[in-house]
């Protein structure tokens, strides 16, 4: 089930996606193209610091490297939903920035499955992605808005539900204690470092540090790519274990949150 969900669903997911950032870089928050380079630096980052802490716990904790990849990867449609937890206000300015900074991510998994795994051909998702951002929807404003009804209300939560049943092989070791840190702690560092980098670089910024932060946090919710990384693990049930363990802390942590955003302090 899962299978023919990414397979035939999802892309219809990514291709929204690739829509709404090619509005962006047309009319939006990316209209100076310079600032795209902030959210690319960000996903860089967001990639490598989590490998480096996983990595720590390799060296000093004896983990298997095999899991290392679990680590790495951003899950978008669960990203989009835990932006619910913020006002709306605050939703749409930081949801540009959420939506590059994750595809990047993403390519930079996808990628890595490739040249590492020696994984054939390319995941849906990209087709999906790129037939978005390439293909101008013209006026179809009203099939958009059907479309991502159809996308938020049945495509997500059948894609999450699915990946979750269908993955429901848990073992709990130490390589989930060390999932769950490099996560929880390696992506909103990562990216807040990678966004600082490409503030210096550009001279400009998208988002404050505070609403970076958040980015880093929402982006440390993991499903999709991360299974793929564990199925190919020698260690597939605790690597399925540590992600769906990092998903609730995540979750509750952007709750807390998005309280101090309401509050207007952090």
């Amino acid at each position: 089930m899962s299978h023919l969900v990414a397979t035939w669903l999802l892309p219809i997911f990514f291709a929204l996606v690739g829509n709404e950032l090619r509005a962006e870089i047309k009319g939006g928050a990316f209209t100076s193209k310079r600032k795209l380079l902030l959210p690319l630096t960000a996903a860089i980052f967001g990639v490598l610091i989590p490998f480096l802490i996983y990595e720590l716990f390799v060296i000093t904790a004896n983990v298997s490297n095999s899991g290392w990849g679990v680590v790495v990867a951003t899950d978008l449609p669960l990203a989009l939903f835990a932006l619910k937890f913020f006002n709306r206000e605050v939703a749409e300015k930081l949801r540009p920035y959420l939506l590059s900074v994750a595809i990047f991510d993403d390519l930079i998994s996808i990628l890595l499955i490739a040249l590492l795994f020696h994984k054939n051909g390319v995941h849906p998702t990209v087709y999906g992605f790129l037939l978005g951002i390439l293909i101008p929807v013209g006026n179809s404003g009203k099939l958009i808005h059907i479309a991502n009804k159809f996308s938020n209300y049945l495509i997500i939560p059948l894609f999450i539900l699915s990946t979750i049943v269908e993955n429901w092989s848990i073992k709990i070791g130490l390589l989930t204690l060390a999932v769950v840190i490099s996560r929880m702690l390696g992506k909103p560092l990562g990216i807040f470092l990678g966004d600082l980098l490409g503030q210096l670089l550009t001279k400009t910024e998208v988002l404050n540090r505070k609403e970076v932060l958040a980015v880093g946090a929402t982006c440390a919710l993991g499903l999709s790519v991360s299974f793929l990384f564990a199925e190919i693990s020698d260690a597939p049930g605790i690597a399925y274990a540590s992600v769906l363990v990092t998903i609730p802390f995540a979750l509750l942590r952007i709750k807390v949150l998005s309280k101090t955003f309401m509050k207007g302090n952090f």
